[in-house]
């Protein structure tokens, strides 16, 4: 063989060079093959996510979004895809966005941020997202990818704590919390002259012993809407305890803050009594020098408070009572001409025993007062035309020990108290409530329980019809020794005959 022919013979062996090129176009292929696997791999992974996660553009435009981010936002992809994802952002909260993403680093490539996002036909909600910057190979931002969660439930509930820590639950106003924060965080000298009312409601304990801690709740409502009538909305009103309000006035100077308490105390003779009128003590300070201690002026308030309440305490106490008559009247088959009778036989009955002065007073005040506790019963049960169940009668029975609490509460009711809690003793000791006997009764109440007794018998009630004069008597004799004090009875028949 030539030495020509030996040296063409190598360049025979293109399939050397062919099978090189082989080996490398093979390898890209399996490689676009395992990008699209990845690609597909990462979507099936992402599909399955309950996050909802997007992709958008530099303007925002969606270029991808989730089977979760469609359902949740419930729309179909192709609608929201080429959209704006500013579009479900809160209005107000828009501008902020991009100009925030596009300063995104590679050393800083993603923020977190809470956000109000909007829902189709319902409440606007609260998202966290985490949102990435996408970088191309030269390192510039290309996109963003965000990963979101609703957290309108957690948001929700922190909203209820901080309402609940700054605000009473019972009023709605602010508490003593709320009220301390701001008047420190106000007593600035661009809000002088800051004035403060200190208010406290009239007959709080009295109403709650003679209606019940609802009605005394109800009070204290009305009392907060009553206040809020008379402020200007940026005024804070706080409760600052059982029944003290406060009000914090800014820019109000104090000849202003004696015309708030004046329209408070109109609008406290205005509103409908339920069942009582609602009754303030009010005392006001004015700060308008910035030197001076905005605590001592919150004392001063409260001092001028507390004269006003001892100056009032009295006429107060007076429309209460007089609301509780009214109201026992009202409620029960306990007529002022019930009241009237008893109150004329215990005078008469009173001198007939001898008794001072004094005593027939309380006796006098005792008849008319000795059943107020019935105001604590249920209406259902005072009114019932037929017979009383035993349980019925346990609730009937409570009301000597209403009646004591609501005496015990007013200082020229106290007397009556032991009185009107024995009212309804019996001589043999098998009254109600603690089944006292004998001398352990006071006295005005074993001569009431006579009267009392002799005037139900002789006249019409719900229950009942009246029996006559000599029936009754008659009765009252026969019951001497248990029911009544055998020697009050005789004292009593021989005032009758």
């Amino acid at each position: 063989m030539s030495r020509s022919m030996r040296r063409t013979q190598p360049r025979q062996k293109t399939p050397a060079s062919g099978d090189k090129l082989h080996r490398i176009l093979i390898p890209a292929t399996r490689m676009d093959q395992d990008v699209q696997g990845g690609l597909e791999l990462y979507r099936s992974i992402v599909e399955e996510q309950s996050d909802l996660i997007c992709r958008y553009d530099l303007e925002g435009l969606l270029t991808f979004v989730s089977r979760a981010f469609c359902q949740h936002f419930q729309q179909f992809s192709q609608d929201l895809l080429g959209s704006s994802f500013l579009d479900l952002v809160f209005e107000a909260e828009r501008d902020e966005i991009l100009p925030q993403l596009h300063g995104l680093t590679q050393e800083n490539p993603q923020v977190v941020r809470e956000r109000r996002m909007i829902m189709p036909d319902s409440p606007i909600t609260w998202h966290t997202w985490t949102e990435r910057a996408l970088f191309n190979e030269r390192g510039e931002v290309q996109g963003f990818q965000a990963v979101g969660r609703d957290i309108t439930d957690r948001k929700e509930a922190e909203e209820q704590i901080r309402y609940h820590q700054f605000h009473d639950p019972l009023t709605g106003s602010y508490n003593r919390s709320f009220f301390t924060v701001e008047m420190k965080r106000l007593d600035v000298i661009r809000q002088l002259p800051i004035s403060i009312i200190v208010g406290n409601i009239n007959g709080l304990k009295l109403i709650n012993d003679s209606f019940g801690y609802n009605v005394g709740d109800r009070l204290l409502v009305t009392t907060t809407r009553l206040l809020k009538s008379c402020c200007r909305e940026e005024d804070i009103i706080a409760r600052c305890g059982g029944d003290q309000f406060v009000l914090l006035l800014c820019n109000t100077a104090g000849a202003t803050a004696a015309a708030v308490c004046e329209r408070i105390q109109r609008a406290c003779l205005e509103s409908i009594p339920d069942p009582i009128q609602p009754s303030l003590a009010l005392g006001a300070a004015t700060k308008e020098e910035s030197t001076k201690d905005i605590n001592q002026i919150f004392r001063e308030a409260e001092d001028i408070m507390l004269r006003n309440k001892l100056l009032e305490s009295r006429s107060i106490r007076n429309s209460i009572i007089s609301s509780l008559e009214i109201t026992l009247h009202e409620k029960t088959t306990e007529t002022r001409e019930h009241a009237e009778r008893l109150r004329g036989l215990c005078l008469e009955f009173g001198r007939a025993l001898g008794l001072a002065s004094e005593a027939l007073d309380r006796l006098a005040l005792l008849a008319k007062l000795h059943d107020i506790g019935k105001i604590g019963i249920p209406d259902e049960i005072l009114c019932k035309p037929g017979p009383l169940t035993h349980p019925e009668w346990e609730v009937i029975k409570k009301h000597p020990e209403i009646g004591y609490r609501i005496t015990r509460s007013s200082r020229d009711l106290a007397v009556l108290s032991d009185e009107i809690l024995a009212h309804h003793e019996r001589w043999d000791g098998c009254g109600y409530p603690y089944g006292l006997g004998g001398d352990r009764i006071p006295l005005l109440a074993r001569i009431l329980s006579i009267i009392d007794a002799f005037d139900v018998m002789t006249h019409d009630r719900v229950y009942k019809t009246a029996i006559s004069h000599s029936d009754a008597l008659e009765e009252i004799i026969r019951c001497a020794g248990s029911q009544f004090d055998p020697a009050l009875v005789d004292v009593f028949s021989q005032m009758l005959n």
